[in-house]
């Protein structure tokens, strides 16, 4: 069976008819929730001090706007929070405002914040005084911000330890981090909270960490940064030494990649056996020391590429200062191309879009569509050859189509994405339209060297939550609306990068019995009231298995699953370990590509076969899915690889 491209997004059955006309993405759900919808962030920091309470340099909006234009969706905010706190009248300080006024710039500017309880990392639990404070403190903050949206996230403890007279090993900060909890849940319920591991947020220290259901939306924060005797070389504390120490990635020594290896192998296994995601909060090259910019960007580069592909979201320490990524009115090139591997060494972004820098352009229409009412925002597949007559690819200044841009009537820039490019053959491209009728008409420009910078996530940012193209040669296979997880794990032999209808597809076999792919749980792909499910199959002849699901085990903690019965395939949703009994129904074509849809609206499932409704509609007893901390998998569900996995 081979699988090609798989989507979410909120349902509509005018959408369905036209993803199929339009060979469009397939389609699955829209969550109710934000919870790690982040992914790359930087470290806002000044304010963690045990004197400072002034505002820093935290900036105005243009340091946001800013921040959030470069790429980055999160700030870490470390505040030392008892410089804001009167103890004697067990309230807040009026200074408090410079917290409120980060918040409301983050929320304006949609990048997430993490609210960190920074410079108390030594608190002394047997100190009644200390441990009264500290719960006060976080009862009071979360009182405060109870109305904030889900972008305000608390993190609980910066880097708990047992030196310099705290008493937080992994016993006594679970026991901390359990009294604590229920305050802030008692006016936040819903709000996602980050929890501490013990010795300075260590990955080895993960598994100490004591984490109840009760505990709700949570997620875990570590640090790395190994070697310290490469990131911390030069710095004036700590005994680090003065002395050039080298680094390179393809070194497994203690001075190359074994520590860093050692903590994703830590950090992995404990997102395997809990199912909670884990965020790199704190990670980074000192910036006066001795290491050269190509060491910098190699190190930046590892750590960064090894949290995506593990799932693990991450938080560059720090913006400004020792650590910095801008100072001096400059972005730092060697971590920031280590962040961003978008742009090769050297080439740079224009400002702004202007036709004139273009050399060529070719005008694009859909007279096919046939709706009878017009899509808004809606990614349609642009296909692009030498069969189209004046259009040649030589006529490209940048590799791999970099260089392409996309305008609509009125010249405007709007969102594009390549999923594949191909020089000898077709190249697809994703094209954001903003209004589509059999009318509209849209004009693509390249032959540029400097073109404008453009997010192609922006294509699937109208309700989508997880886009796999499905053509990457081995994992990750990447999740291109960067709202969801990508595809990291796998089990069995996976052909990747087959033939697909549309770009790529990931063939499990026949039967495709014990092959799976595995992408870790996100609060966005499960808990819908409206949802549809599509997918592209191919099948040379049926047999029993799941084609994508997301649950914990075979029968527990369900959410969803699509799957082949043995004679037709069906789309069962789930009420946690109660499954629907009969759902709507499609038999797929033998040997051939079949668009499959399902939709899930309010407890009725509908089927849908290449865009034409089939089959009775199916009614459940509940009219919202079940969310599931279990992982989103795709091919033959394989439970006793995963139980093993997780842990049960």
């Amino acid at each position: 069976m081979k699988v090609c491209e798989v989507l979410k997004k909120k349902p509509s059955v005018a959408v369905l008819t036209c993803l199929v006309a339009l060979c469009a993405a397939q389609v699955f759900g829209i969550a109710d929730s934000a919870q790690f919808r982040f992914k790359k962030g930087i470290n806002l920091s000044k304010l963690e001090s045990w004197t400072d309470t002034s505002a820093g340099y935290l900036g105005d909006n243009s340091t946001y706007t800013g921040i959030k234009s470069k790429g980055f969706d999160h700030v870490r905010f470390p505040v030392y929070l008892k410089n804001y706190y009167d103890s004697s009248s067990q309230t807040l300080k009026s200074n408090i405002s410079v917290i409120d006024g980060v918040l409301d710039k983050c929320e304006a500017n949609g990048l997430y914040v993490f609210l960190d309880f920074h410079g108390w990392s030594s608190i002394n639990t047997t100190n009644g005084t200390d441990k009264a404070d500290f719960l006060k403190i976080w009862d009071l903050v979360a009182d405060r911000y109870k109305n904030r949206s889900d972008y305000v996230i608390f993190e609980l403890i910066n880097e708990p330890h047992t030196t310099e007279g705290g008493n937080l090993d992994a016993p006594n900060l679970n026991a901390l981090q359990a009294e604590v909890m229920p305050l802030i849940r008692r006016t936040n319920p819903n709000r996602l909270i980050l929890l501490a591991p013990a010795e300075w947020n260590a990955p080895w220290k993960l598994t100490d960490l004591d984490i109840p259901a009760s505990f709700g939306r949570v997620g875990v924060v570590c640090h790395t940064y190994g070697p310290m005797a490469f990131t911390h070389q030069g710095a004036t504390w700590g005994g680090f030494s003065m002395d050039h120490v080298s680094f390179t990635s393809t070194d497994k020594t203690e001075t190359g990649t074994k520590d860093l290896d050692n903590a994703f192998r830590w950090i992995d296994d404990f997102q395997e056996k809990t199912g909670v995601p884990v965020v790199m909060n704190e990670f980074g090259v000192y910036q006066h020391g001795r290491a050269t910019d190509a060491e910098t960007l190699d190190w930046t580069s590892y750590v960064a590429r090894n949290c995506e592909s593990n799932g693990i979201a991450w938080s560059w320490w720090e913006y400004n200062s020792g650590f910095g990524v801008y100072n001096y009115g400059q972005w730092r090139a060697p971590v920031m191309n280590g962040l961003f591997p978008v742009e090769p060494a050297g080439n740079t972004y224009a400002s702004s879009f202007n036709a004139a820098d273009y050399a060529k352009s070719m005008t694009i229409s859909f007279p096919g569509y046939a709706g009878a009412s017009p899509l808004s925002n809606f990614p349609v597949l642009v296909k692009l050859s030498a069969a189209i007559y004046g259009f040649n690819y030589s006529d490209f200044q940048r590799a791999n189509g970099d260089d392409l841009r996309v305008t609509d009537a009125n010249g405007n820039l709007i969102p594009h994405e390549i999923d594949t490019w191909d020089e000898n053959g077709v190249s697809t491209v994703w094209v954001k339209v903003l209004s589509l009728t059999s009318a509209t008409t849209i004009t693509a420009y390249y032959g540029c060297t400097l073109p404008v910078a453009v997010d192609s996530s922006k294509v699937w940012s109208n309700g989508y939550v997880g886009v796999w193209h499905l053509g990457e040669k081995g994992l990750p296979l990447m999740e291109a609306s960067k709202t969801s997880t990508d595809f990291t794990k796998a089990n069995g032999t996976i052909g990747y990068a087959a033939s697909g209808i549309v770009g790529g597809s990931v063939d499990f076999g026949e039967g495709g019995k014990a092959r799976m792919l595995t992408a870790h749980d996100c609060d966005a792909l499960d808990g819908f009231t409206n949802c549809t499910v599509e997918a592209w199959t191919y099948q040379t002849s049926h047999s029993t298995g799941a084609i994508l699901s997301k649950r914990y085990s075979a029968s527990k903690n369900l959410s969803y699953f699509l799957y082949d019965n043995g004679t037709k395939t069906q789309f069962n949703v789930a009420n946690s370990d109660s499954t629907s009994d009969n759902s709507a129904q499609i038999t797929p074509t033998l040997n051939q590509w079949n668009h499959q849809a399902y939709t899930f609206t309010a407890g009725t499932i509908k089927g849908y076969k290449d865009g034409v409704k089939v089959g009775s509609d199916k009614t459940v007893s509940f009219s919202k899915i079940a969310s599931s901390d279990g992982y989103l998998h795709l091919g033959n569900f394989n439970q006793a690889y995963y139980v093993a996995k997780k842990g049960l």
